[in-house]
């Protein structure tokens, strides 16, 4: 019997494949047990999290180069014999992520179940170059073909299935706006990969990050990616969504779920459009009710590809109000609206605010993520990290599938404050919006 054409791409099961190397022994929860760093930051781990990061305009060594497709493809390579992985794509044109999915659900030895759900423009049967915007030629769909052909071939066994979201309107989201809502949810779940901290043993794994499965905006673009090892109320929880969005939206009477909490590991994800509102808008809202004004060395950053909702506009301004350091990345884009570059240079106005708009086409901001730390009333330091799909516009609020991670700890919000810094601090690649400083 044939197999699947099949590139070599499976790779070793080790601690050093997942970019763990050295996590070892009884550590608090946010010590940080491994940083890599050579020009600029790729990966940060404590016990239970690793964060990845790309920042292609700051890299000089292939090492720091796509960097979050590498872990991922890693975790795929990894999935144990007879587990499951459940995924979220928005957009495909990467043939390693196709070629690994089909790899590992073919592989008689690993029998693992891929199950997909996916943008109604991603369904080769179901394009429409007038709501897809997309060329049937394009790299996107030999990849995505690849997948969707090899999901039938014998040695597959059915392990592979793929649901794509369509909405009677014309919407390509599971249970986002049935005229313009897109799937814009990009995560992965592991049932049973080893255990980094000993890879002897298994333990789930839970992937969420603002790279697409593209070259253009998943490996060219400042993108950034969390992993979850172990804990079971945000694997759950996860597998909860992917559940409903399969369903396209019917709960079979169960309660609409709006949040994740993962206390575990500090962590909470606000599951959009169940979300009513914005909850990067609401949290950060929280977060200036309970700052200490008069003892306070506070700064957020703020790495976006657009800027687009008042809300985030406005309590921005106020933590600049407040004495708090404020320093926003936009990608190249964003100006060219007029309402987005209207509220960046209101806000570079603003005293304590600074705004940088990234003018390359090559290694634009792509990330969605605020990096937040201050002095609360009791005089204990925060550190926040905000980061997923979502972006700061009116559709990631209202009408797409998204995902916002909030999540403690200061060793993670170190690691992306470097990261951050690996772009802001560049001489070239920018335009700073007047300042009256």
């Amino acid at each position: 019997m044939n197999r699947p054409q099949t590139v070599n791409i499976r790779l070793s099961l080790t601690a050093s494949a997942l970019l763990l190397v050295g996590c070892v022994g009884e550590i608090a929860e946010d010590e940080l047990i491994e940083s890599v760093r050579g020009n600029i930051e790729t990966s940060s781990c404590n016990t239970s999290v690793c964060a990845h990061f790309d920042a292609p305009a700051a890299a000089k060594t292939n090492s720091e180069r796509e960097v979050i497709i590498s872990h991922l493809l890693s975790l795929i390579g990894s999935a144990q014999d007879d587990s499951e992985i459940h995924g979220a794509i928005y957009n495909l044109d990467i043939k390693d992520i196709a070629v690994a999915l089909v790899e590992a659900a073919s592989d008689p030895d690993r029998r693992v179940k891929v199950n997909l759900v996916a943008d109604g423009c991603l369904e080769p049967a179901h394009w429409d170059r007038k709501r897809c915007k997309t060329d049937v030629g394009s790299e996107k769909w030999e990849a995505m073909t690849y997948l969707y052909n090899n999901r039938l071939h014998p040695s597959v066994q059915g392990r592979i299935n793929i649901t794509f979201c369509h909405q009677s309107n014309g919407g390509t989201a599971c249970f986002g706006d049935p005229d313009k809502g897109i799937q814009h949810a990009k995560y992965f779940l592991f049932s049973s990969i080893p255990n980094p901290q000993d890879p002897t043993a298994a333990v789930n794994a839970t992937w969420i990050g603002s790279a697409n499965l593209t070259d253009s905006t998943g490996k060219r673009k400042f993108n950034d990616g969390l992993t979850v090892y172990g804990s079971l109320n945000l694997y759950n929880g996860m597998i909860g969504y992917y559940n409903a969005q399969t369903s396209q939206g019917n709960r079979d009477a169960q309660p609409t779920k709006q949040t994740i909490e993962a206390t575990d590991v500090g962590a909470t994800v606000y599951l959009l459009p169940e979300f009513r509102g914005n909850p990067l808008a609401v949290s950060l809202s929280n977060h200036l009710s309970s700052f200490d004004v008069a003892n306070n060395d506070c700064i957020i950053r703020v790495a976006h590809q657009s800027f687009g909702l008042v809300d985030i506009f406005e309590v921005l301004r106020d933590f600049a109000k407040k004495g708090c350091k404020v320093q926003v990345a936009i990608g190249r884009g964003s100006m060219s609206h007029v309402k987005h570059g209207r509220l960046l240079r209101r806000l570079a106005k603003k005293t304590n605010a600074e705004v940088k708009v990234w003018g390359k086409r090559d290694g634009s901001i792509h990330s969605k993520m605020v990096v937040l730390t201050y002095k609360g009333r009791d005089g204990n330091g925060r550190y926040v990290v905000y980061t997923g799909s979502q972006n700061i516009s009116e559709p990631s609020v209202n009408k797409n599938d998204e995902l916002l991670v909030e999540i403690n700890g200061q060793a993670l919000h170190d690691a992306y404050s470097r990261h951050f810094d690996d772009y802001w601090t560049l001489p070239t690649g920018w335009k700073r919006l007047p300042h009256p400083g």
